[in-house]
């Protein structure tokens, strides 16, 4: 799919208002190899870019590795709490399958501590 396509897909499924992106293909490239990290990832984005990969979804990108990498690879920081809180619906049903008679619960009432206005 098209960059900004992919962007508006990653926007959906983390359930982000925002993200930050750089390394946005302009020349018609379309988004085939994908990295992801989950939370702080910004260090790996060279091992994304030197695998292949397209883009890279992490968070907690520092203003310097946008710009030290942007000719290399499109990077996407969906936040921090974005990236990972996919996770707690995964955990919860792998360890439900794994365990069915182990008390467990799952919270709804967690939130992103950060507010974007």
């Amino acid at each position: 799919m098209s960059p900004h396509e992919f962007i508006s897909r990653v926007k959906q499924v983390c359930q982000a208002k925002y993200v930050r992106c750089s390394g946005i293909p302009c020349d018609g490239r379309k988004i085939s190899r994908v990295a992801i990290c989950g939370g702080a990832g910004g260090e790996y984005i060279p091992v994304a870019a030197s695998m292949g990969a397209d883009v890279i979804i992490t968070a907690d990108i520092k203003h310097n590795q946008f710009l030290d990498h942007s000719h290399a690879i499109m990077t996407i920081d969906a936040g921090h709490y974005e990236t990972e809180s996919c996770a707690k619906e995964i955990f919860y049903g792998l360890i439900h399958k794994k365990f069915p008679k182990f008390a467990l619960y799952y919270s709804e009432t967690e939130k992103n501590p950060i507010t974007y206005l």
